[in-house]
């Protein structure tokens, strides 16, 4: 079939996407426009997924446009949703198309965006197919949050070059400072923490290296900010005399609460980690922390760095894989079934988290100690016990021995006994 020309095609929306036509060849494969509105949830990007066809590789390319972040409300986005859908379906039926080589493509076109919102929102396209959805879910809540900050300082069509290290300043003391920070619809305060500053500043870091790496950007204007000190002062570890207060408890009360804080302890990993192993991650004497498990058929991000990754299982965390008879069930079963016992479905997110804490209140234990605080508790324990810092990195997963120096200094290890007690009388 040969398509007639496409008058309306050089639109905003179709330029912006990379979608080429040619009128006289057949029309390409494609697949018409699906809004993706996120469940409903307003706080999440929605965005149109489409495929087209891409002339270089010969195959068709998934392709995702955001919803600008101005649209409030669930009826102006699926307005917007719907004016984009017809655009791009009307372009696809008469034979728009891809071509990532850039040799064939009628008109001159530089990809390259320009400004600083475009290139933004042009790296949050690029790179969301090579993320999992929890660091897509992130970078659209940052993107969120910047177009805001860009449209109410006027800044969205400031060119990309012009975003200097006075900007990332700029920006990052408005979240410290004027940011509002919500509870629900409620403001509780204004200006974010330390932590979550730093984390802009490292979404920033990456952005930007990630424009230097793909030529469009000459240099981070980031990269000489420092991040902010940040004291560990969430999850606070236990003391001993809590921890077996606690364990006393768990061990008339919930059995199985009790092996998941264990698990924490020993292997210091994280409760989200802990809550989707399988009985088959158990390889005798280590435990696989994979990068994703599958759910219902649905595959999600565990561990947080993307990997899969061994951490070894000591004794007593052994011994009580025995008494409570993990290894005796299928191999596919989760060890923390959502029927107390390993079983095919494991429990709903946040769940261990909101059936934890009712035994912290019973006990009246309520001095910062989470769940979580198993993991700092273990760390300082295994810290103590070997005075060997490059343990404790191997079986916290972390990247080098500086971060693990920086963990533990925050949960206020490094006590010099030879200082305390040999120090000459004043």
């Amino acid at each position: 079939m040969i398509c007639n020309p496409f008058s309306v095609f050089a639109t905003k929306i179709a330029t912006g996407i990379g979608l080429f036509f040619m009128a006289d060849k057949p029309i390409y494969e494609y697949r018409m426009c699906e809004i993706r509105d996120r469940g409903g949830d307003l706080s999440k990007r929605w965005y149109v997924e489409f495929w087209v066809w891409d002339v270089a590789t010969e195959k068709l390319i998934r392709k995702l446009d955001y919803l600008s972040a101005k649209f409030k409300t669930a009826p102006e986005r699926y307005a917007e949703a719907q004016r984009i859908k017809t655009e791009i379906d009307k372009a696809l039926k008469d034979g728009a198309y891809i071509d990532s080589s850039g040799k064939t493509q009628r008109q001159k076109h530089d990809p390259r965006p320009k400004s600083i919102l475009k290139a933004f929102q042009w790296f949050t396209k690029e790179h969301s197919g090579e993320v999992g959805d929890r660091a897509v879910d992130g970078y659209n809540s940052f993107l969120n949050v910047f177009e805001e900050y860009l449209a109410d300082r006027k800044l969205t069509d400031l060119p990309l070059t012009r975003f200097d290290q006075d900007q990332v300043f700029a920006f990052l003391s408005y979240l410290t400072n004027e940011r509002p920070v919500k509870k629900g619809k409620t403001v509780i305060r204004v200006g974010v923490s330390n932590r979550t500053r730093n984390n802009y500043k490292i979404w920033l870091d990456t952005v930007f290296n990630y424009l230097v790496k793909r030529k469009v950007l000459d240099e981070n204007p980031a990269k000489e900010v420092s991040k902010l000190r940040v004291s560990n002062s969430s999850h606070i570890p236990y003391s001993d005399v809590q921890a077996k207060r606690v364990k006393d408890h768990l061990r008339e009360k919930d059995p199985q609460m009790l092996l998941f804080c264990a698990f924490i302890y020993y292997t210091l990993a994280r409760p989200k980690e802990i809550q989707l192993l399988k009985v088959r991650d158990i390889r005798g004497n280590k435990l696989l922390i994979s990068a994703q498990v599958e759910v219902k058929g649905e595959k999600k991000q565990l561990s947080k760095n993307h990997k899969n990754q061994f951490v070894i299982i000591p004794d007593g965390l052994r011994q009580l894989i025995r008494e409570f008879g993990v290894l005796d069930h299928n191999n596919d079963f989760f060890i923390f079934g959502n029927k107390g016992e390993p079983g095919p479905e494991p429990y709903s997110k946040h769940y261990s988290t909101k059936r934890y804490k009712p035994h912290l209140d019973f006990l009246g234990i309520t001095g910062g100690q989470t769940l979580y605080s198993w993991k700092h508790t273990g760390a300082i324990k295994l810290y103590q016990a070997t005075k060997d810092m490059k343990k404790v990195q191997r079986q916290c997963r972390h990247w080098s021995i500086t971060e693990t120096d920086n963990y533990l200094r925050d949960l206020g290890m490094f006590e010099d006994d030879e200082v305390e007690f040999n120090f000459p009388a004043f």
